[in-house]
């Protein structure tokens, strides 16, 4: 029989004329993290700044990096800067506007940074404000490297390590608990982990958001199977018998014998790295599941007396 890491079993039964309390006999699922309630969001952490500039590439599904550096200037001040291939040309690049201008490759150009071959660039920066300086001035030269491409299935790996050290991923909880009757309504139920927003730093910065949906399936002993979808709701007083027709998600099975109850969770979302839109990511699924013995009874008349 398998059960959930962490789990906390409360195997309580009843009976009172084939009875069971669905208030007393629990199969809770608890973590360290957030019990058995929501688990409360991350608090957004600024992306840190790894010294690459990104951009996606949507043919391949990935990230492209390129190296950058800050130049120091005059607090308050704002600067222009471009970036020149240094092939020994001192002249600043013709067109201010025209981004990464004056890009003639060369030999001489060069270098390495690291495991990584790159090539000499030569910041050159003019302020625009509060004075808009005429022209622009040479502030350095720094080795350029180009990144391997970053596939966004790396991206997906590192979102799933995350969700699953920090969340819970899967977390089912059945009521009344391990053990059962036939033809009674066993209550299922999941936190609703709800709208998640975390930073990453591998493979690269950047801020990842998902939401999960859940889906049930309940394999009785004869192996028949029905499906259903949503967070549900514990145990609240209300009879899974008689109350409202949907009021709880449950599961009855009509043989003896062991059941079995799973939980698939599938978590979607995004990550957004620097200015780049928002790049889907891959679906993460988590499954969890537990068994249950079946039991066939037959009812007992008590003396009231």
């Amino acid at each position: 029989m398998r059960w959930f890491s962490g789990l906390v079993v409360a195997a309580i039964i009843g009976f009172t004329v084939l009875g069971i309390d669905h208030a007393n006999a629990s199969i809770v699922a608890k973590t360290a993290d957030c019990g058995t309630a929501r688990c409360p969001s991350p608090a957004p952490v600024k992306t840190l700044d790894d010294g690459y500039e990104y951009s996606y590439e949507g043919a391949s599904r990935s990230f492209q990096g390129v190296s950058r550096t800050k130049v120091a200037g005059k607090p308050g001040a704002t600067y222009m800067s471009q970036y020149v291939i240094d092939c020994g040309q001192p002249q600043p690049p013709a067109d201010p506007q025209g981004g990464d201008v004056g890009a003639l490759d060369c030999a001489r150009a060069a270098c390495q940074a690291g495991p990584l071959r790159g090539r000499w660039m030569v910041i050159w920066v003019k302020q625009t404000a509060p004075v808009n300086e005429p022209v622009f001035t040479a502030a350095g030269r720094f080795c350029q490297v180009v990144q391997p491409p970053i596939p966004v299935v790396d991206i997906t790996a590192a979102a799933r390590d995350y969700v699953r050290e920090h969340m819970d991923p899967a977390l089912p909880m059945v009521q009344p608990g391990e053990r059962t009757l036939v033809n009674f309504p066993n209550i299922v139920s999941t936190p609703d982990a709800g709208e998640q927003t975390f930073a990453i730093a591998e493979p690269l910065p950047g801020i990842v958001t998902v939401r999960p949906t859940y889906a049930w399936q309940f394999i009785s002993p004869d192996g028949s199977t029905t499906q259903a979808e949503g967070v549900g709701r514990p145990y609240d007083g209300t009879s899974p018998r008689t109350g409202p027709a949907g009021h709880y998600l449950t599961a009855t099975f009509r043989h003896s014998g062991t059941g079995q109850i799973e939980l698939t969770a599938t978590w979607t979302g995004t990550v957004t790295v620097q200015a780049n839109a928002p790049v889907p990511l891959d679906p993460l699924v988590f499954a969890q599941d537990a068994d249950l013995v079946v039991e066939q009874r037959r009812p007992v008349l008590l003396d009231p007396h």
